[in-house]
């Protein structure tokens, strides 16, 4: 999970942080137009607004969902798992500085201040939890860490590891782990939930699959059937140029030999076996989560390995993905709640 870091920026109120309407700007009717639009299109609440930047969020099942506008900038967006916010909040309150931030997206970040109402920093701005519907948000996260204070309790160790005390896979396994965060937020997971499920996308769900079933990475006619998605479809279409400058950096630094390049690719064989022996260099974790991104989003097997490599982030990825998609369509959606637990799952896992 990402450090928190001593808070060195003041806390800047946002203008409606008592509450009051979203103030818009009369001479930019676009702006005005889409500002409206925003809480009933994506079902959030307003948070605040200060000098042309907006910014609303709203909870859902497993995660906060926050929407940023900025003028001339456009709409951001950002799924936040509850666990993430209540990892951040619990070490908060058990910190003696007296301020801390802790990031919890690319461009959002959870403000701490002793005695004060939690922000939430996003570029410049940090927009207090105190107004109408701040105050419900920032009452749901600090339940939040409250569940998590309970539900590590049941986090027992046995033999070297962790274990979810009484819980199992779908497949009848311990879950357990040398990663004592990964069973936290499990642990979490299920108080909050009610249940594990893992018919519902989370770090349990992604649990069950790194336990339960043999990666299929290491089948061939996997890995082949991966290579022929990204053959076939850039065969037929023009790939952008940041896309091919990506997959051509990924190959030349971890691969170790261009299996693909515009308008032309290794015989099968051969590009099975290279990529084959890169991804053995992937951790089981890695490993667990490239096939979590090709089962739930497909696509390019290179544009997955730059995420995991850290060539682009979590957030360009799901940008990347969701562009052909309305930004509240169900669609859109489930590729970025389904990433930020991808992501977590990864960063949970380290030991």
């Amino acid at each position: 999970m990402p450090q928190p870091q001593k808070s060195t920026k003041k806390a800047a109120r946002s203008r409606n942080g008592g509450g009051g309407e979203i103030e818009l700007s009369a001479n930019k009717p676009s702006d005005d137009f889409l500002l409206t639009r925003i809480p009933p299109d994506f079902d959030v609440a307003p948070i605040g607004s200060c000098d042309g930047h907006a910014l609303f969020g709203a909870e859902r099942r497993g995660l906060f969902h926050f929407v940023s506008y900025q003028s001339g900038t456009g709409l951001s967006q950002y799924h936040v798992p509850h666990f993430r916010i209540a990892d951040a909040i619990s070490a908060a309150a058990e910190s003696s500085e007296e301020a801390l931030n802790f990031p919890l997206a690319e461009g959002l970040e959870l403000l701490a201040r002793r005695g004060e109402p939690f922000g939430l920093l996003n570029g410049e701005i940090c927009f207090l939890l105190n107004g109408a519907s701040g105050a419900v948000l920032a009452r749901r996260m600090t339940e939040a860490a409250q569940l998590l204070k309970s539900a590590r309790k049941r986090v027992i160790r046995e033999n070297d590891m962790y274990v979810v005390a009484r819980a199992i896979t779908q497949a009848g396994n311990p879950v357990s782990s040398r990663a004592r965060l990964l069973m936290d937020g499990i642990a979490f997971e299920r108080s909050l939930l009610r249940r594990l499920s893992a018919k519902s996308f989370g770090l349990y769900s992604a649990f069950c699959t790194h336990r339960d079933f043999r990666c299929a990475l290491g089948k061939k006619s996997c890995l082949k059937e991966m290579l022929k998605v990204h053959f076939d479809y850039y065969a037929a279409e023009p790939a952008a140029e940041d896309f091919v400058k990506l997959v051509l950096a990924v190959q030349d630094d971890f691969i170790g030999c261009r299996i693909w390049q515009p308008g032309a690719h290794l015989p099968m064989a051969e590009a099975v076996s290279a990529l084959a022996s890169a991804l053995s260099k992937l951790d089981e974790s890695q490993r667990t989560q490239m096939v979590l991104l090709n089962g739930m989003h497909g696509g390019s097997v290179f544009l997955h390995l730059g995420v995991l490599l850290r060539m682009i982030s979590f957030a360009d990825y799901a940008d990347f993905l969701t562009a052909p998609y309305q930004p509240d369509s169900e669609e859109e959606q489930w590729i970025r709640s389904s990433t930020c637990y991808t992501e977590l799952f990864g960063e949970a896992s380290r030991v």
